[in-house]
């Protein structure tokens, strides 16, 4: 191929779609250094192509939100270093730029579609590929709640380890579905990866990643409900999808299949810490957002039910660093929620998008509600961020892929 040839825009692209999904593996532990350098050097390329996305409110507000988080938690805890300070400033914003560049392109030959597809696939695997990496350093002898990461040597919790590594793979179920007749092989590596990340912590005892498929999996209903509102078979497919999950556990519960009722894993989803509908982290909730103003500064001085943690992305905000990231972190998360119903609603995106962008977000989304996913660092949140620069381009390109074509009919 003569070099003149080559589509350099498309190859950076796909460059950019390795980097995501190596830093989702967090392989070799590069994320700290490679990919922030590997971010500003995307910045500098798209700069340079005169490629750049316009600014709005939520890259305003996000990065209010993380420059006074880093700047306050610093005072706070002057023994923070300047890089991970400069890290939590920068890196959830720079994530999210990156998801909407992503989308909005810098290739040709690929629809945004099929970009926002790509790229969101790439951090749903590559998150999970760590999860099963991890897995295998506890096989090794590990024993308890706190083992090293498979790559850097940092000591994680199991929450980390196999929770949030998981969830958003187990959100992939409706996304396999919508493929199952067009690319079934596909489906089922899919769905293989929804039924290990759910196995993988019923084995481990944890709660969060089957409650978070649970709760996705009736987001996808409604979902598919809405799409397909104007047929009649839907409301029978969905009554008896209904029926048939609600005999199943009426049966596998009221006959204690397999002694289920006796495990120590049903137990703990039912009775520990209220069990999953009483459970004492909405408890602690209440008590922070009770404390909102009275602890406004922050510093780490709310006490919650007996505990100094939120268990709460955007409340442990409130609690460490006050009001001034708090609410600008809000904001900005309230208007990626509305933009993930937008693209739901949106009739110029297809389905296979709004079972697979929604679900991935909600899925991280609602891992954030009930855990604190990084205190003073971005490595959790970022994925948040960079999901919504997703949806939200994702949103933008149909709408003026709809305009173009109306303006291209009329003349």
């Amino acid at each position: 191929m003569n070099i003149k040839t080559w589509n350099y825009s498309k190859l950076f692209w796909i460059i950019n779609a390795v980097i995501l999904f190596c830093y989702a593996i967090d392989i070799g532990g590069f994320p700290n250094k490679l990919a922030i350098v590997w971010i500003g050097l995307a910045g500098l390329y798209c700069w340079i192509k005169k490629n750049i996305i316009k600014l709005n409110i939520r890259e305003i507000l996000l990065a209010i939100g993380m420059v006074c988080h880093a700047a306050i938690y610093r005072y706070y805890s002057p023994d923070f270093s300047l890089t991970l300070t400069l890290s939590l400033a920068v890196i959830p914003v720079l994530f999210f730029l990156l998801g909407r560049q992503m989308v909005r392109g810098m290739t040709d030959g690929l629809s945004f579609e099929r970009r926002a597809e790509i790229v969101t696939m790439a951090i749903a695997v590559g998150m999970f590929v760590h999860a099963l990496l991890n897995l295998y350093v506890w096989t090794q002898g590990h024993e308890g709640a706190f083992w090293n990461d498979f790559w850097p040597d940092q000591l994680c919790t199991v929450s980390t380890q196999h929770s949030f590594l998981s969830v958003a793979a187990v959100s992939l179920a409706a996304y396999a579905f919508y493929y199952m007749t067009r690319k079934w092989y596909y489906s089922v590596l899919i769905l293989l990866m929804v039924l290990s990340g759910n196995i993988i912590n019923i084995l481990y005892d944890n709660r969060m990643v089957i409650a978070i498929t649970a709760v996705i999996l009736a987001i996808n209903g409604v979902i598919y409900i809405y799409l397909n509102r104007k047929e009649k078979r839907t409301w029978y497919i969905a009554l008896i999808a209904l029926a048939g999950m609600s005999a199943l556990a009426f049966i596998i519960l009221g006959l204690n299949v397999g002694g289920i009722k006796d495990t120590a894993y049903y137990n703990n989803l039912i009775h520990r810490d209220g069990g999953i509908l009483n459970n004492i982290r909405f408890q602690i909730h209440a008590e922070a957002v009770s404390q909102l103003l009275s602890h406004w500064k922050g510093g780490g001085t709310m006490m919650m039910a007996g505990f100094n943690s939120a268990h709460n992305y955007w409340l442990e905000l409130a609690n460490r660093t006050g009001l001034a990231s708090f609410i600008p972190t809000v904001a900005f998360t309230v208007i990626a929620l509305i933009d993930v119903v937008k693209l739901i609603l949106d009739k110029n995106i297809s389905a296979k998008l709004k079972y697979l962008l929604p679900s991935v977000f909600m899925s991280l989304f609602l891992y954030h509600y009930m855990e604190v996913g990084g205190t003073a660092r971005p490595d959790y949140f970022l994925y948040v961020t960079v999901m919504t620069g997703i949806i939200y381009q994702t949103g933008r390109e149909a709408r003026e892929a709809a305009q173009n074509a109306v303006q291209g009919a009329v003349k």
